[in-house]
């Protein structure tokens, strides 16, 4: 139909005018954030139904009662967050600086519209557009914004220049396709840019407390306040054969398995025992006993000197992944106490998995733009993404 052509070319037009802003430092990000709120940066064939629920899926099979996930208690997520474990485990992870984040700025995070850089102006500027809407900060919101601005760029100077950006739990894969560089920042602008535009940091914003609420047996009486960090991660190249994705339950390292089953590494399978053996032995070296938790999820990167960084914290359940296994295959192992740790890797270029990442590309819409729009929008966007390359010569 027209009106679904036309909204199919307000998403592209929305998208190039994003990345057409990005040399000038100035982003609106609500435009791009509203038009693809869609799994992961996939527009389903169906209406999306909003932030969160490509976790939610995971989780579908509970009320047919085949298959009972688990979902993570306040105090399983309390610990999984960033903030809370990476103190006590610095030594063993990548180098990362912590960020605490006022208030105001979460919540324009969450739903508000904002234009980067933050200053404050000298004096009253009126913004405004063809909606009479716009971006408006209070003076103090305005210093609190260019502060949190220049925490973020001495951050990424001490850290060599370039990070990965993380809320308390989420890293924003789901929006590489939004910058050039990837998960890679360089500047402040390159960070908001990854958090606003990620459906996991809104899942993490909007539905990942009220989820862990509903799956606590006394949660507590008052509301329960989340200290909200920014977690910038030295860059690193860590190659994705080293890395790893753990299960413990009931203290008990029961299962591991390569993270990326989308591909097969020859070598893996000679180097399976001793790769399991150096897992175990930090496992037993520096997290048995001293995370609060009878069962959750780690990952964990293997040098080429068997040296084992700790990546990252989970829930044991949704929405964490449970790579190679499935959660009532884990359930099972966990009960069984003689049951040894399993290790497990893609052992044949046939037996491959899926790749999550694969959801984390360009819309659909992209590539059904040519079936879908009438000649005249395609003439507009063409038209538009020309002045826009003149502009980018010009400068």
């Amino acid at each position: 139909s027209s009106s679904s052509s036309v909204y199919i070319a307000s998403n592209l037009i929305c998208c190039f005018f994003l990345f057409f802003l990005v040399d000038d430092s100035l982003y609106v990000f609500d435009c791009v954030f509203f038009f693809f709120q869609a799994e992961d940066g996939i527009r389903d064939a169906q209406e999306s139904r909003g932030l969160g629920d490509v976790y939610k899926r995971q989780v579908s099979t509970q009320s047919t009662g085949v298959t009972v996930v688990p979902m993570p208690t306040l105090e399983e997520l309390q610990w999984c967050c960033l903030g809370t474990w990476y103190p006590k485990f610095r030594r063993d992870s990548i180098k990362t600086r912590l960020i605490p984040l006022p208030a105001a700025f979460v919540q324009l995070l969450a739903n508000g519209t904002f234009v980067q850089p933050f200053t404050e102006p000298e004096e009253d500027v009126e913004w405004e557009d063809e909606d009479g809407d716009a971006p408006h900060y209070s003076p103090e919101d305005a210093s609190c914004f260019a502060q949190l601005e220049r925490q973020i760029d001495e951050a990424i100077e001490e850290l060599g220049g370039e990070v990965v950006p993380k809320l308390n739990w989420s890293t924003p894969k789901d929006a590489v396709w939004m910058s050039p560089s990837g998960l890679k920042c360089s500047t402040p602008a390159e960070v908001f840019l990854l958090l606003k535009s990620s459906d996991r940091v809104g899942h993490d914003l909007h539905e990942a407390l009220s989820e862990a609420m509903d799956n606590t047996p006394c949660p507590p009486t008052e509301q329960t306040q989340v200290e909200w960090v920014l977690g910038l991660r030295k860059w690193s190249n860590l190659v994705p054969s080293s890395e790893f994705r753990c299960f413990v339950h009931t203290q008990r390292l029961i299962a591991v398995c390569q993270r990326d089953s989308a591909q097969y590494y020859p070598f893996l399978l000679e180097d399976s025992p001793d790769l399991q053996t150096a897992l175990h032995t930090f496992y037993h070296e520096k997290l048995h006993g001293q995370v609060p938790l009878g069962s959750y999820v780690f990952d964990a990167y293997v040098s080429k000197e068997r040296k084992v960084y700790l990546l990252d914290f989970g829930p044991f359940g949704a929405p964490t992944s449970p790579a190679m296994f499935a959660w009532e295959e884990l359930a099972a192992m966990g009960v069984n106490h003689s049951h040894e740790t399993c290790m497990r890797v893609v052992e044949s270029q046939g037996a491959i998995g899926l790749s999550t990442d694969m959801l984390n590309r360009l819309p659909l819409d992209f590539y059904t733009l040519s079936q879908q729009c009438s000649q005249e929008d395609k003439d507009e966007v063409s038209a538009l993404i020309g002045q826009m390359r003149a502009t980018q010569a010009e400068e």
